[in-house]
């Protein structure tokens, strides 16, 4: 579906019982117009007339954006939260330095 995207809404209540936590969740389909939002991104939404049969809702700020990056073959624009970024690049690209390698690059300096 172009210009949708799928937006969960997830509320914490105690259990009556158990008296734990329990997470429940709701999707909503969302109109984005300019199709500015990728996976991982924290959005407000706003009520809107009806667009489709399931989409009344219509994009209105991303509150916290996802890690964006731009594949350099390509162009495409991936958020870090993408299932596939680790098969695009080299291990090296995105492999953190450990603390030992951080400690030994300071001592070389």
């Amino acid at each position: 579906m172009q210009k949708t995207i799928k937006v969960r809404v997830a509320k914490t209540r105690m259990h009556p019982v158990v008296l734990k936590p329990v997470t429940t969740h709701k999707n909503f389909l969302v109109h984005d117009a300019k199709e500015e939002c990728v996976l991982g991104d924290w959005v407000q939404i706003d009520s809107c007339r009806k667009l489709s049969k399931t989409k009344n809702f219509e994009l209105a700020a991303i509150v916290k954006p996802a890690e964006r990056f731009l594949e350099k073959e390509t162009g495409i624009l991936h958020s870090q939260a993408s299932v596939d970024v680790k098969r695009m690049f080299k291990k090296d690209e995105y492999k953190q330095p450990s603390i030992i390698e951080q400690q030994l690059h300071k001592a070389s300096q």
